[in-house]
């Protein structure tokens, strides 16, 4: 399986819903969100590409395949300090399950070849699947985590959101639940770069179900299609 980097999407903190309690002034809690959504020295790209080597290989790689063979331009834009981008990043393992969940021969429609990496996943998909974890704009844990019930996130794939509850998990439209922050939200969410923000989570999120994702020729793909062509 090639290694490339995917996206990276370190796991936002749950900063000041855990810092910061009733009893807190509210000059500490505005302190606190002050320090996390400051913007860093480093770019987004520089972040991921540094970031834990090895483990966001398949993010880049993922990047690197829809820009090559769609002109994506996802790389300049995480590049860029022209806008801010909110990146939530699966590591690779997370990468690792979804070729696992792909690969099923029940879900494979009959002209998708064996998938060996992202490579192996058809473009669109791939390129529908990495807008589906931006949102525009630096939003860190305050703007993202719910105080209670849930919240819903509008994503850089047009009309398509996912949800993000109190504890941190996110479910998305194929009903999977992707932890953001994994083992410690304290390092891996809101890492501020220069142009936005980067949460890390632990899977990656698919914005329609499975048989749909897999069925080029459904509503959605066909959709999908239309707009980047007019684009």
């Amino acid at each position: 399986m090639k290694t490339k980097l995917f996206f990276l999407v370190p796991l936002f903190l749950l900063f000041s819903f855990v810092s910061c309690n009733e009893d807190d002034s509210v000059q500490e809690s505005q302190a606190q969100y002050k320090s996390f959504n400051k913007p860093g020295d480093d770019t987004i790209f520089e972040i991921v590409a540094s970031f834990l080597p090895g483990q966001f290989g398949q993010l880049y790689g993922a990047i690197q395949y829809v820009d090559s063979e769609l002109g994506a331009g996802l790389e300049d834009a995480i590049k860029s300090n022209d806008i801010d981008i909110t990146v939530f990043a699966p590591v690779d393992a997370a990468f690792v399950g979804l070729l696992g969940v792909l690969n099923k021969p029940d879900i494979r429609p009959d002209d998708v070849d064996e998938i060996e990496g992202v490579e192996g996943i058809p473009s669109e998909i791939v390129l529908a699947v990495l807008q589906y974890h931006l949102t525009n704009g630096r939003r860190g844990s305050n703007s993202v985590v719910p105080r209670k019930g849930s919240k819903t996130i509008q994503t850089m794939l047009q009309g398509a959101s996912f949800e993000v509850d109190k504890d941190l998990m996110i479910t998305d439209v194929a009903g999977q639940k992707a932890l953001i922050g994994i083992v410690n939200p304290d390092i891996y969410a809101n890492i501020s770069a220069s142009n936005g923000m980067i949460h890390v989570i632990d899977k990656v999120l698919l914005p329609v179900p499975l048989d749909v994702i897999l069925d080029p020729n459904s509503d959605f793909w066909n959709a999908f299609r239309d707009k980047q062509q007019n684009d």
